[in-house]
């Protein structure tokens, strides 16, 4: 019997462009960047926009994870990343 083995040889991330702070959403409830970080330890988020969809994301991650790894850019696993992501969409 053949043992099969993966390793991890690259990471990356990728986040939304808009970044919304605490001092925006007290801006809008009734709020404080204080209260936020005591009880959730979160300053900042990021949310993503009407054009950024979760595979965007995703591709632009595995482009990262395929840098770190000095894999091509046209390597399947980038490539079966992305197509993950996209299935996983809603719509």
């Amino acid at each position: 019997m053949t043992v099969r083995r993966a390793r991890i040889i690259g990471c990356g991330s990728a986040l939304p462009a808009r970044v919304v702070t605490n001092a925006e959403l007290a801006s809008k409830v009734d709020t404080s960047d204080e209260w936020i970080v005591q009880r959730t330890g979160i300053s900042v988020r990021h949310i993503a926009g009407p054009d950024e969809k979760t595979s965007d994301l995703a591709l632009a991650a595995a482009r990262k994870a395929g840098s770190s790894a000095r894999a091509s850019p046209s390597a399947s696993s980038v490539r079966s990343a992305a197509a993950r992501a996209a299935a996983l969409q809603p719509g």
